[in-house]
């Protein structure tokens, strides 16, 4: 579908308005403000819907439930701090002791947002490394996360809503310890990794509290249970180095809210160079974080099939760079990157054991920071990007390896 170029910055300016308002999700997320959120980020369609890992919050009044309770649970630890530490916190008001002992990063990288061709939805991808602390029966705890979320959004009065959020983990790790145990994959708290978003506990077997003894002064928090989702069914499972390698998220396909609905955007023409260059850097930066979502699936043969240059002239002088120097032509990139690394998962299956490849591999590679410079013609361009990613190995005692792996 061809958009004018009014139509194009309409569209770019619906992507920044999602951004934007998904920061501001995750910023309320960190504030503690659960008691304001559905009011504040939720459509009042009746078909609203919270996905989690194991299941799914269904309708208003579910969604309200699972954020009240998480607003009751803050207030409850602010309580217990405040007598533990009465010489401390003496004074403090309601207010001031709200969110004490607790917080939840959820910082967003690689956003793949789709706007309707109506201009009236929306749908998003975004991957996530977050962080969350919380404090349990048996005292304060914390965890690293990593995962990604995909929402619907819909257009209501001047903006957008959430229509349908899905907030999935594959690693909800206790600071200090590895996601690379035969148990990692059941050890998240009761208390779920996004504790805003999402609860694992339909899926642990144990939890922390079964390996740390309860303390007397936290004992009240033991009674805490948060709500079961609605519609229960496992999404994805936390990993292990026994779990198959799971597929990437779906990309956001773009759709329109309804055949008869009037188009919201504008109707123009205009030609500014200017408005196309905006739009094309923008497309650089949504190419690049499919890639980081397609190396969480290993799609490898995909992303140069789907993603790399395809003329026969850019094949021959395209080039695939590393530490240690550069693979050029696609031939001898598909050779290193695709035939190499499946001739090496073969070797890792036979000698693990498993039935398939990948078995107990995890990997991911988010892109942030991302510079983009467009050539003056418009026909090619450069880019840099930082990335923070990991990449986890199955070993044959039935353990894995995992190591952190910073890029350029």
């Amino acid at each position: 579908m061809g958009f004018s170029d009014l139509e194009l910055v309409e569209r770019w300016e619906a992507q920044r308005e999602i951004k934007n308002f998904m920061g501001k999700y995750v910023n309320s997320l960190l504030l503690g403000r659960e008691a304001k959120m559905f009011d504040k980020f939720w459509s009042d369609r009746e078909d609203v819907s919270l996905g989690t890992n194991s299941g799914a919050y269904v309708g208003p009044e579910a969604i309200k439930g699972y954020y009240k309770a998480q607003h009751g649970k803050d207030a409850l630890i602010a309580s217990i701090l405040k007598k533990r530490f009465a010489e401390r916190l003496e004074g403090k008001t309601e207010t001031e002791l709200h969110g004490i002992g607790t917080f939840k990063a959820k910082p967003l990288v690689c956003p793949i947002i789709e706007v309707a061709g109506d201009g009236l939805a929306a749908k998003g991808l975004w991957l996530c490394q977050g962080a969350y602390a919380d404090v349990y029966s048996y005292g304060p705890s914390s965890n690293w996360t990593w995962g990604h979320i995909s929402a619907d959004f819909v257009k209501e009065g001047d903006g957008f809503r959430l229509w349908h959020l899905e907030c999935l983990d594959d690693v909800d790790c206790r600071c200090g310890t590895t996601w690379t145990s035969d148990t990692s994959g059941t050890s998240g708290s009761s208390w779920s990794s996004w504790t805003s978003w999402t609860s694992q506990t339909s899926q642990a077997s144990w939890t922390y509290s079964d390996k740390l003894p309860d303390l007397p002064e936290f004992k009240e928090l033991a009674k805490f249970e948060l709500p079961e989702p609605n519609v229960k069914a496992q999404a994805r499972s936390l990993y292990t180095p026994k779990r198959p390698l799971p597929p990437p998220p779906k990309f956001p396909e773009p759709y329109a809210f309804s055949d008869e609905a009037a188009n919201s955007f504008s109707s123009g023409d205009s030609d500014s160079v200017l408005i196309r260059r905006v739009w094309d850097v923008e497309s650089i930066k949504t190419l690049m974080h499919k890639r980081s979502c397609l190396i969480a699936g290993d799609r490898r043969r995909e992303i140069l099939e789907s993603l790399w240059v395809s003329g026969e002239e850019a094949r021959r002088t395209a080039s695939y760079g590393g530490n240690w120097g550069w693979h050029v032509g696609f031939p001898a990139i598909w050779d290193h990157w695709v035939l190499e690394h499946e001739a090496w998962l073969e070797e890792q299956r036979v000698r693990n054991g498993f039935d398939s490849v990948n078995v107990g591999n995890m990997y991911a590679q988010p892109v942030s920071t991302g510079l983009v410079e467009l050539a003056g013609d418009g026909k090619t361009a450069k880019g840099m990007w930082y990335s923070i990613g990991q990449e986890t190995l199955a070993l044959p005692d039935g353990k894995a390896e995992a190591r952190w792996i910073l890029a350029k």
